[in-house]
């Protein structure tokens, strides 16, 4: 009997090519804004954005054009792949 993987798991055995096109398809911006917005998640720890907030990530709401999807899918499944330029950590 195989054992059963998780969402996790299954997303990042798919190509990102593949569910970036999915996603153009059939996604959804207000499911995409619960997600971002759920706690457990901690997207807006790194991409918070507000008139005193100092965001470690980039604003997800105005990306650069060269920011293609494929890009955006791997960087949900797998943060660190890739930093962009500007958003490296920094060890004091």
């Amino acid at each position: 009997m195989a054992q059963s993987s998780t969402l996790e798991e299954r997303l990042l055995a798919e190509d990102a090519a593949v569910l970036a096109d999915a996603a153009r398809r059939e996604g959804e911006s207000t499911r995409g804004a619960i997600l971002f917005y759920q706690e457990h998640l901690t997207c807006r720890k790194c991409h918070e954005y507000g008139e005193e907030s100092s965001p470690l990530g980039p604003d997800l709401t105005r990306l650069e054009k060269e920011i293609s999807d494929v890009f955006l899918v791997e960087s949900i499944l797998d943060p660190s792949k890739e930093i962009l330029e500007g958003y490296e950590p920094i060890v004091v």
